[in-house]
């Protein structure tokens, strides 16, 4: 009984926040991102990027790794992320590249 009791009282509650109070506060959704969003998120990427790096230096002479060494990797995880985001993925996933088009379809 607590559980039909909980889901009528609460499916209502839920959908009047979503509907009354985020929903309006998100804005509307037309498909797209604008310029503003685009550019805040490049900003964020690459303030992201920086602390990453910091970390990594950070770790690098911890583990006496030296500059080179630390270049080289960084180098190495770059070409591999650029190629799982690009290259076609049996198995389409979030940062995967564009799925493989099965030949049955």
């Amino acid at each position: 009984w607590f559980m039909l009791t909980s889901a009528c009282v609460l499916a209502p509650m839920i959908w009047l926040l979503t509907d009354k109070v985020i929903e309006p506060r998100l804005g509307p959704w037309n498909g797209e991102i604008d310029a503003e969003t685009k550019a805040d998120l490049a900003r964020s990427e690459r303030r992201h990027e920086g602390l990453y790096l910091s970390l990594a230096r950070a770790a690098s002479v911890e583990a006496g790794l030296t500059a080179a060494g630390l270049e080289s990797r960084l180098a190495s995880l770059a070409e591999s992320e650029a190629r799982l985001a690009t290259a076609p993925d049996p198995q389409f996933r979030f940062h995967s590249g564009a799925p493989v088009q099965d030949a049955a379809a």
